[in-house]
């Protein structure tokens, strides 16, 4: 719904860099604040962070949890707002398990990734045939990167170590900004 709502606002911010440097610095932000979180859980547990392990299994979030984690993702439409760490974050911030907030995040994405599509479908009608095996080279590169990319998020979530990704967000976030300024 507000994909559809705002889709131009939206599309147009991605040509903004100062709007991509900002969603990289809420990104930035967001990632840290949950680090800090577990790294506090962890040390009052007496345990290191790192080496908290995901159970087996895992809870379906209640009506209320999952409308803000909706919320959390939709606010990530914006550029340099990560759908993923927005979600994951969200669900660990409202005190659900590693695992929950892993499996919930991926499947809030299913309903995302098929609205967009629909979306965007007519468009994908109109190319012309010629330009259709670039289109799906492209398609499969970018299959797989996501799925080495889904890899290295479980595991860095499993590890819970967040600060990583909290630096390059921010870093981008500064270089966006300063770009932004610049010119």
């Amino acid at each position: 719904i507000i994909g559809i709502t705002f889709k131009d606002f939206v599309e147009e911010s991605f040509a903004a860099i100062g709007m991509v440097g900002l969603g990289f610095l809420l990104t930035s932000i967001f990632l840290e604040t949950v680090q800090r979180k577990q790294n506090l859980i962890a040390k009052n547990q007496g345990k290191d962070s790192s080496g908290l392990s995901l159970g087996g299994e895992w809870e379906v979030p209640s009506p209320l949890q999952a409308l803000l984690i909706g919320v959390s993702q939709a606010i990530s439409i914006f550029p340099g707002v990560s759908r993923s760490g927005s979600t994951i974050c969200s669900a660990l911030l409202l005190g659900l398990s590693k695992e929950t907030a892993i499996h919930f995040s991926f499947l809030m994405s299913l309903p995302v990734i098929a609205g967009a599509t629909l979306l965007e479908s007519k468009a994908l009608l109109e190319l012309p045939a010629s330009e259709m095996p670039a289109y799906l080279v492209g398609f499969l590169v970018a299959f797989l990167a996501a799925l080495v990319a889904i890899r290295f998020l479980v595991v860095a979530v499993r590890k819970l170590n967040l600060r990583p990704f909290s630096i390059y967000t921010f870093l981008l976030g500064v270089i966006c900004a300063s770009i932004h300024f610049s010119s």
